[in-house]
């Protein structure tokens, strides 16, 4: 017996109405599992864009609520009311507030994950209207924290010039203590072990006992950051080896490999 029509059209059109919630389903599903690794914005590349861009992203995602986890106490809560400033991004709802100051995400990793960034360990924000938003945002995110290590390092090496002044000044240059010398025989069985990381941190610590007995501290340091992946930090290294040793033999050789590791640096 045939049904008639009208059953058979409803009964099509349940069925339509079910494939597209489970293909709606599966699809939400599927992009809230997405992971995704920030990169530099290609066209907002200075601040003033950064940050307006960031502004745009939220208004954007206002009426679906932003939802600020702050990670360390572990406190949620949605907010509409956000503002995006040169150094920081305010979230409020009330009279709960967030305070993202952009020197906190310095050493901190930023991921996306879906429709939520998350900055380790200290902030997730969730923008649920497209995941390409939240994308660019951790983009946005990520511009601001390159410029703000490149800061870093800008800084960090104008403070060792007068360091390195003094060194040059020397006729007698410092000799390595006992106590350097353990730490640096150490460093080196380490890095013979290929423990590069543990070679790094005696390394360190032979320095700190005094920055300009064992210049070539830093550039074993060096070698070893960008064998590690480390290179930003292999040229920071290397560029203080060479300000204490201008005139070295590798010296010439020491800024061709700062000039290698720029390539490895992202622009």
């Amino acid at each position: 017996m045939k049904l008639p029509k009208l059953i058979r059209l409803t009964a099509f059109l349940f069925v339509v109405i079910l494939a597209f919630l489970f293909i709606s389903c599966s699809t939400t599903q599927y992009l809230a599992n997405v992971n995704y690794t920030p990169k530099l914005p290609v066209e907002n590349n200075d601040m003033g864009k950064v940050t307006s861009s960031m502004s745009e992203l939220i208004k954007n995602n206002l009426k679906y609520n932003i939802l600020i986890t702050d990670l360390k106490n572990n406190i949620s809560f949605a907010s509409k009311d956000i503002s995006v400033l040169d150094e920081r991004i305010e979230f409020r709802r009330k009279t709960q507030q967030f305070i993202l100051n952009f020197p906190d995400i310095l050493d901190r990793a930023i991921s996306v994950k879906g429709f939520t960034v998350t900055i380790d360990k200290y902030l997730s924000i969730s923008l649920n209207r497209d995941i390409k938003d939240a994308q660019s945002f951790a983009d946005d995110l990520y511009y601001i924290q390159r410029q703000l290590i490149k800061k870093r390092f800008a800084l960090n090496l104008e403070k060792f010039e007068p360091i390195a002044d003094q060194y040059a000044a020397l006729k007698v240059k410092p000799p390595v203590s006992e106590d350097q010398r353990k730490l640096i025989v150490q460093a080196n069985s380490l890095n013979q072990q290929k423990q590069y990381a543990k070679a790094v941190e005696f390394y360190v610590k032979a320095i700190q006992l005094d920055p300009t007995a064992y210049p070539a501290g830093y550039y074993n340091i060096a070698l070893l950051d960008a064998q590690l992946g480390y290179f930003e930090n292999a040229i920071f290294e290397m560029k203080k080896y060479l300000m204490l040793m201008p005139n070295a033999p590798d010296a010439r050789s020491a800024q061709d490999k700062i000039y290698e590791w720029e390539l490895m640096v992202p622009k």
